[in-house]
Formats: structure tokens, sequence, C-alpha cells
């Protein structure tokens, strides 16, 4: 079995960031993203005896997105030079994972099923600051932004997850179950840094889970 997917978008649009409704203070964005996604999902569907299912398979994804920005945040500083809070960006951001899986179900009785499975995940994700000012410049830019410029803050990964569940039929009406199995949400990097400090520090590790569930369901 095999799962093929692809897509595409573009998303254009502004902010008013000062937050307020006094056309005095300028506080302005213009956005224009870009992505693109490819993933490919293999499967192969088993059985061993008249006991054993199984699933075996493995996954990658490909993602690219390019975020054009156009900013002018000079109510941070009303007093600074125009120049200073103004500024370009068109940051290419990569993600990628890929995975291997298993997945085993074994029924020792009519009314019994146990399954078990695991998943190991690598990933990676970076994110490419381009700063400049509106004339194309990167060294007027105070504060550090300018040392954004060129900048690759990125991020690396991978995780074992397994899962295990039994579930035995009392009746065609009732079925007791119990599972236990862990999880993840993949780390990044941080897109809102104002200087390179701010990026190098701005990785994060994955987000794990453990959970448990005893349950009946009745009919």
């Amino acid at each position: 079995e095999t799962i093929t997917a692809y897509r595409e978008f573009q998303a254009i649009w502004g902010t008013d960031d000062d937050l307020t409704p006094s056309p005095t203070i300028v506080g302005q964005g213009y956005n224009d993203m870009t992505h693109n996604f490819f993933s490919q999902e293999l499967r192969l569907n088993g059985k061993l005896g008249d006991m054993v299912d199984f699933t075996v398979g493995a996954f990658l994804s490909d993602q690219k997105t390019t975020y054009l920005t156009r900013q002018d945040i000079r109510y941070i500083v009303p007093t600074v030079p125009p120049l200073f809070l103004q500024f370009l960006g068109d940051d290419p951001v990569k993600a990628d994972s890929k995975a291997v899986f298993g997945t085993i179900i074994v029924k020792p009785s009519d009314a019994m099923t146990i399954t078990g499975g695991l998943r190991y995940t690598d990933e990676s994700k970076s994110y490419t600051f381009l700063r400049t000012t509106y004339d194309g410049t990167s060294t007027a830019l105070p504060f550090g932004v300018g040392a954004l410029n060129g900048f690759t803050s990125t991020y690396e990964g991978n995780k074992l997850d397994w899962r295990i569940s039994a579930d035995y039929r009392f009746s065609p009406a009732a079925l007791a179950y119990v599972t236990v199995g862990t999880g993840f949400k993949g780390g990044g990097v941080s897109a809102r840094p104002f200087n390179a400090t701010q990026a190098q520090q701005g990785s994060f590790g994955p987000e794990t889970v453990t959970s448990y569930e005893v349950g009946l369901k009745t009919d």
C-alpha cells in the first residue's frame, strides 16, 4: 500500500502592529508566504497463521516555506531615524521528517485482542533569517538585527514511541480495554528573534507524553 500527498499554498496579508487606531503611529507589515509539502508513506500488511496480523511501513515528508515580509516598526522607538526600524525579510524555512513503524495484532482467542506497536521518527528543521533595510543593506540595522542576516537556526531530534493495548469482548454488547502508549510533538526554532543571540538560543526540544487509558464500551 502506498500513500502519496502534495500540497502548496500562498498567503498574502497585512498587519497593523502598533495595535492602535491612531494613523500617526507607524507600525505596519506586509507578508507573503509560500508553502510546499510532499509526503510518501509505504505500508505492508500481512498475516501469520490465523492468530497474527501485522503492518510495517515507512514515512517521509519534505516541506519548504518562504516567508517574505516588509516591516515598519518605528512605533517601538519613535525618536530613532526610520531607516533603523524598517527591514525586509525573505526567510526560507525547511522541515523534514522520516519514520519507520510496525504494528502486530494477536488474537489468542475470539474474545481477546492484544496489539503492540513501535515507531521511530527522525526530524530536522531550519530557519534562515534574511534581514536587510529597504535599500538592501544590513549593517545599518540596530540592536543586532543586521547580524541576523544569513544566520540559520536549526533543530534536530529523534524519538522512539511505543504502544501496547489489550481488549476483551464479554459479549457482542460489551468490550473492555486497556492501553498504554507514548507520543511527542516535535521541537523547533523561534521564528521571532530580534537579534542573533536570541536566534542562537531559540531552539526548543519536543514535548513528550505517556498516556494510560482503561475503558468499557457498551451497546
